[in-house]
C-alpha cells in the first residue's frame, strides 16, 4: 500500500492561517511520513508547525489521513504476528521468515532508491538478511538502488510509515523514490517510471505470502510451454535461477558499482510443483 500519494508530504487539507502579533502565516500542516507513533519524534522530524517536516504535536494523537492507514493495516495484516511497540526497538526479535506475511510500500519521488528499515536511526532492522534480499529483487526489476540502513543510508525520518509498518505488524516494508524528479515529466513517466516500477510492484505482489523467505530462493526466469500437433501432451520447459535477480546492473548490464550481488537460494529445493488453471495460494491441488 502507498504510505502517501507520490509528491505528497503534505496535508494539503489541513492548511490553516494563525495570528500572531497582526501577522499573518500561513501553516501547511502535518508531514504525514514524520506522524506514525514508532519512534515518533526520535529524529528528522520538527515540532514547529511551520516547518515542512512537522511531526505533529504527539504520538498519540496522529492525524486523521495516518490513523486511517493504521486502521486499514489492523484489518489487512495478519494480527497474530502484531506487536505494541511505539518508542523502543530495544530487545526487538526478527520476525519468523517462515510465518510472516504482508508486504508495505510507501511511494514517493524522487531519487530513484529502494529503502527499507529503518529509517528513525542508522542501525540495521533484525529482518537484515530477509529484507536485503527482496531489496536486491525489486530493485533488480525498477534499476533502482537499494538502501540499507546501517550500511547504505540516505537520512534520518522517525514517525516514517515503513519503520511502524514493519515493526508494528511485520510487513516486509519499504520506500520507493521513483523517478528523478519530485514533478516528473509526463513522457518520462509513461515510457520509463512506470514500465519499470510495475514490473517491481509485480514481483512484490507474488511474494507477498511469505516475503522474507521466498526472495531468498531461486527465481524463474524463463517459462514455456509446448503442445505438438495432435498430441494430448504439454510440454512445460522452466529456468531457474539464483543469480539472475541479485545482480544491480547498469546500463550496460553488468553489475553495478557498489552494489555487489548477494548470495541467493540459501533454502533447498524439495518439490516442484506445477498449477493449471488454479493460483497456488488458493487452497486445493492444482
Amino acid at each position: 500500500e502507498s504510505g502517501c500519494p507520490t509528491d505528497a508530504a503534505y496535508d494539503y487539507g489541513a492548511e490553516r492561517i494563525t495570528n500572531d502579533d497582526e501577522e499573518t502565516t500561513f501553516v501547511y500542516g502535518v508531514d504525514l511520513n514524520r506522524n506514525f507513533p514508532f519512534m515518533w519524534g526520535e529524529s528528522g522530524g520538527s515540532d514547529n508547525p511551520c516547518d515542512d517536516n512537522y511531526q505533529g504535536p504527539s504520538p498519540y494523537v496522529p492525524e486523521p489521513e495516518t490513523l486511517a492507514i493504521m486502521e486499514y493495516a489492523k484489518r489487512l495484516f495478519p494480527a497474530d504476528q502484531r506487536r505494541d511497540i511505539i518508542d523502543s526497538s530495544a530487545s526487538f526479535e526478527p520476525y519468523d521468515e517462515d510465518t510472516t506475511s504482508g508486504i508495505y510500500l510507501d511511494v514517493h519521488s524522487s531519487g530513484k532508491i529502494v529503502g527499507m528499515p529503518w529509517y528513525f536511526k542508522n542501525i540495521t532492522a533484525p529482518n537484515l538478511w530477509e529484507l536485503m534480499a527482496l531489496d536486491h529483487k525489486l530493485c533488480s526489476h525498477n534499476g533502482h538502488r537499494p538502501l540499507v540502513s546501517g550500511h547504505t543510508y540516505w537520512y534520518d525520518a522517525a514517525g516514517n510509515s515503513i519503520d511502524y509498518m514493519y515493526a508494528s505488524h511485520g510487513a516486509a516494508s519499504f520506500t520507493f523514490e521513483v523517478g528523478h524528479e519530485q514533478a516528473e515529466n509526463c513522457a518520462y513517466f509513461t515510457k520509463q517510471v512506470l514500465p519499470y516500477n510495475f514490473q517491481a510492484l509485480l514481483y512484490a505482489a507474488k511474494v507477498a505470502r511469505a516475503p522474507y523467505k521466498i526472495p531468498q530462493g531461486p527465481d524463474i526466469v524463463r517459462l514455456a510451454l509446448f503442445q505438438p500437433v495432435k498430441v494430448e501432451l504439454i510440454t512445460v520447459e522452466l529456468e531457474a535461477s539464483d543469480e539472475h535477480r541479485t545482480l544491480i546492473k547498469d546500463k550496460r548490464g553488468e553489475a553495478r558499482e557498489g552494489y555487489p550481488m548477494i548470495p541467493s537460494g540459501q533454502q533447498s529445493v524439495s518439490t516442484i510443483r506445477v498449477f493449471l488453471d488454479h493460483h497456488p495460494y488458493n487452497d486445493g491441488e492444482g
